[in-house]
């Protein structure tokens, strides 16, 4: 989605804007995998989350989570098929189950995400 080209203007005093920096650096590390630095990004997660318009954040991470269920969804589909027509191994079998396992992890993963997430709207 393209940004739109609207300018915001603030004053800050020069240990504020450090510290907005900093607050930036350890959010992005830890929420982006693309390394980027975004203040402006920043911000507006933080106003919009905090003034309660959308959780940009939580919709991301939902958008994450479908793209690899699906990946791993297609993985399973394939060995299901080959165990299916009689071609299956035992390799197999613990592939699925690795496949499983990885499943529960992302729920698993996803749900403390969203729970932060709400707990941080409150």
């Amino acid at each position: 989605m393209k940004r739109l080209t609207e300018h915001v203007t603030i004053r800050l005093r020069p240990e504020e804007l450090e510290h907005l920096k900093k607050c930036s650096g350890s959010f992005l590390d830890a929420k982006f995998s693309n390394g980027k630095e975004n203040f402006s990004g920043y911000l507006r997660t933080k106003l919009l989350e905090e003034s309660k318009y959308q959780n940009s954040l939580l919709e991301r991470q939902v958008r994450d989570v479908r793209y690899e269920l699906r990946k791993i969804g297609t993985n399973v589909n394939q060995i299901a098929k080959k165990i299916n027509s009689g071609f299956g191994t035992l390799n197999d079998l613990r592939e699925l189950e690795r496949y499983l396992a990885d499943i529960e992890g992302i729920f698993s993963e996803f749900g403390k995400e969203v729970d932060h997430a709400w707990q941080s709207q409150s």
